[in-house]
């Protein structure tokens, strides 16, 4: 088995940690996307098949924002467009309030809207 020293620790690590390091790093942009945007770092609903659902919903959330941004977005060195990075730079609220227009959505009229 090859080992690397870590220049920064000294640490002894088999040559794949490198590898895994990456992957992991992949997997748990995903998950901290539903955590933070997806609203999943509490459930809102009881019992497992609800909060299942509540799961693959974000989930399917999560890959559409990625479809579309690789889709929008020509294809960069590294091979990889998009993801969580790229979308939660790209994202302005549409009005100076903190929340957006999460407080109080814009009627269809576009009469105006009381502050929060």
């Amino acid at each position: 088995m090859d080992f690397t020293v870590s220049p920064a620790t000294g640490t002894t690590r088999p040559a794949g940690y490198a590898v895994s390091l990456r992957i992991r790093k992949r997997v748990e942009e995903v998950f901290g996307w539903m955590k933070t945007v997806g609203g999943l770092r509490r459930t809102r609903y009881r019992g497992v098949a609800r909060t299942g659902l509540a799961g693959y919903l974000v989930a399917t959330a999560y890959n559409l924002v990625r479809m579309a941004n690789l889709m929008s977005e020509p294809e960069t060195a590294g091979g990889r467009a998009g993801g969580f990075r790229a979308h939660r730079a790209t994202s302005t609220p549409d009005s100076a309030h903190p929340r957006g227009d999460r407080c109080h959505p814009r009627p269809i009229l576009q009469q105006p809207v009381s502050s929060c």
